[in-house]
């Protein structure tokens, strides 16, 4: 952990255990990802649910990544982005292999073969599929679908590999990013309080390098969030606060700051606009206690109905 510029900082070691955890545990997980998914683009008639199903597939493999890679304590971005790529593939060839089994005629014995086969085998395989099974595509949703030419199909394939592999790495970014490790005890850090509050009226950039100078005055003007209150407002400001630690480790003691701009849309509900001000910025332990302190003495705030707004 670093103290540079009052934000942590990864130390970027991996775990001695981190790559048997995402062959085994990220395997296992991205597996049973890889059949549901071949079971949707298998038996669901439409395309658009298909490719729902796509993006939650590569967000899912992604996020099952860095938890594996996490789990075996890797503190490494680019280890973690390798186990995302690398599952991403694995999650692809098995989709394919299942998905080859259910579709086509004698699709066991086929899968079995590409299970064997090297990529020379796979590109002669898409080649063929490309000219033998064509999807039914139409341009807008409800229009009359036509079927998908040779050249067609290898791009929707490619765009679906391209989609998968991109959103398991963002997520897998994502996800790393959120996590605090203490190096001292070897343990993760984890939120210990997480509220919204009202009473800070200024920028993000403004109360950002208050904190970096080390002034904090602004935590004294936090009030409660009066949801009774603001449902007679049009818009108003508050701020999100996450407080994050690792008991053993004095030195780990971070907070999260968001400024969020309300207001209610025609129907009533809520709207919010969020402006990040800090991530992950160190606090002094004094001030972090302080702080925690004052929060806890703030009444859990009630979400407003979803109805029409008194």
């Amino acid at each position: 952990m670093s103290h540079i510029h009052k934000y942590y900082v990864r130390s970027g070691r991996i775990g001695a255990l981190a790559p048997l955890h995402v062959l085994f545990n990220g395997g296992a997980h991205v597996a049973v990802l890889a059949a549901l998914y071949a079971l949707v683009v298998r038996y669901n008639p439409f395309i658009y649910f298909s490719f729902i199903a796509t993006v939650l597939f590569g967000a899912l493999v992604g996020f099952a990544a860095a938890a594996a890679a996490q789990a075996g304590r890797s503190r490494s971005l680019p280890f973690n982005l390798l186990a995302a790529l690398l599952l991403a593939v694995f999650g692809l060839w098995l989709h394919w292999l299942l998905w080859i089994a259910l579709q086509l005629d004698h699709g066991a014995a086929v899968a079995e073969q590409l299970a064997l086969s090297g990529p020379a085998g796979w590109k002669d395989f898409f080649t063929w599929l490309a000219q033998n099974y064509h999807l039914s595509v139409s341009r807008y949703v409800g229009s009359q679908g036509a079927a998908a030419s040779t050249h067609d199909m290898l791009w929707i394939w490619g765009g679906e590999a391209a989609i998968v592999i991109a959103l398991a790495l963002l997520t897998a970014t994502g996800a790393t990013r959120i996590r605090l490790y203490s190096e001292r005890t070897g343990k993760w850090a984890s939120t210990a309080l997480k509220i919204e509050a009202v009473g800070i009226d200024t920028t993000p950039d403004a109360l950002r390098s208050a904190f970096e100078r080390g002034d904090f005055s602004a935590f004294q003007q936090l009030e409660r969030l009066d949801y009774e209150a603001c449902r007679a407002q049009p818009s108003w400001h508050s701020v999100e606060l996450e407080l994050i630690a690792e008991p053993g480790d004095m030195a780990l003691r971070a907070i999260n700051v968001e400024l969020i701009t309300n207001r209610w849309d025609a129907k009533g509900k809520r709207k919010k606009n969020r402006a990040l001000v800090v991530q992950n910025f160190l606090l002094p332990l004094a001030e972090y206690e302080a702080l925690i302190e004052r929060l806890r003495g703030f009444a859990i705030p009630v979400p407003p109905p979803q109805g029409v707004r008194r």
